[in-house]
């Protein structure tokens, strides 16, 4: 795993832990305001619904599996990966 696949990587498990689930700034923090999301369900989610739906939330059981970065430009990556949630299975994202 190279530093750009291990910085999100640590970006993203953090969302599963109660104590950034219930800082607000840093959700906000880490979140770009342009930041969007394709759910399985092909719902497009935003900052708001994702900061609305993640703030306040307890420890999550999930495990992030064949995670990987594409650099698109100096801003911008792409990146893949699978979620398994504990009670639900495999989730692809």
């Amino acid at each position: 795993m190279d530093e750009f696949e291990f910085m999100f990587y640590e970006l993203e498990k953090s969302l599963f832990k109660k104590e950034y689930l219930n800082d607000r700034k840093y959700l906000e923090r880490i979140f770009h305001d342009d930041y969007m999301e394709f759910g399985k369900s092909g719902l497009i989610y935003y900052k708001k619904n994702i900061i609305d739906s993640l703030y306040g939330s307890d420890n999550r059981n999930i495990e992030i599996r064949d995670l990987t970065v594409k650099r698109l430009s100096d801003m911008y990556y792409l990146i893949h990966f699978l979620l398994l949630l504990a009670n639900f299975g495999l989730l692809l994202l």
